[in-house]
Formats: C-alpha cells, structure tokens, sequence
C-alpha cells in the first residue's frame, strides 16, 4: 500500500519490490529490524550487499505451499486457484530456496511462539537485540 502500490506480482515487480525495500532497509537497519519476503536468491543476495554482510539476516521461514493454502488468513490461495491472482509465488511463479540462510524456522513444525523464540535467541546471541531487564528503568 505504500512504496510498492503500484507493483503485482510478477518477477520483474518482484524483483523492483525488494530493490526498493532494501533502499529503505539501507536507510532504516540502524533504528531496528526490516523483513522482508522475497522468492528470488539474486534479489535476496543484492539486498545483503545494498545492507553489508553483518546487518544482513537471512530467516526461511519455511512452510510447504499446501500448509500455506489450508492457513489462507488472507484467501489469497483461493484467488489464485480461481485466476484472480497470477504470478504467485510458490504457484505459478517460482520460490527459490534460500542455499545457506541464517536461520530456518519451520513453521509446519512449530508454534508461532516457538519459532519467535528461535528468532529471539538467535539476534540476541548474535547481540543484536540487547534484553533489557525487566526491572530496568
């Protein structure tokens, strides 16, 4: 709704999607955490580049497609399966799995609490998230 409203999904949308996230990622990695979902390896290795290789987390948060249509929360996966929606990820458009990410958090296997607390431990061993204690003022 915001600096990709006028993009769809195809991969060229796709690709100019994540350049411009990752323009804004560049801008905002000092004040937190941007993520972002992209289904190509070449435009997630450029936004590790544009970011630098220590600010730069990988996560794959993965889930088979078919567990992804049961959730639908959204009813995107019965637009697409009605020819509303094309060029959909995982679909008829491509998803290139990550080769060496960071993390993986298999949401087929885990709670949301789990996978959040995987996250969570992984950016604070990393020092990335520094826990204040909860009496701390």
């Amino acid at each position: 709704m915001g600096i990709s409203s006028d993009l769809g999904f195809t991969e060229r949308h796709r690709q100019e999607n994540i350049r411009r996230a990752g323009e804004l990622a560049k801008v905002l990695v000092d004040a937190g955490i941007v993520a972002l979902i992209s289904p190509y390896q070449r435009d997630r290795t450029a936004a590790r580049n544009l970011v630098g290789q220590d600010e730069f987390i990988e996560i794959y948060v993965k889930c088979p497609f078919e567990v992804c249509a049961n959730r639908d929360p959204k009813g995107l996966y019965k637009k697409v399966e009605q020819g509303v929606i094309t060029n959909f990820t995982g679909f008829d458009s491509p998803y290139e799995e990550p080769s060496h990410p960071e993390l993986i958090i298999p949401t087929d296997q885990l709670s949301i609490a789990d996978g959040t607390d995987q996250i969570l431990a992984y950016i604070t061993n990393r020092q990335l998230l520094l826990v204040k204690p909860t009496n701390a003022k």
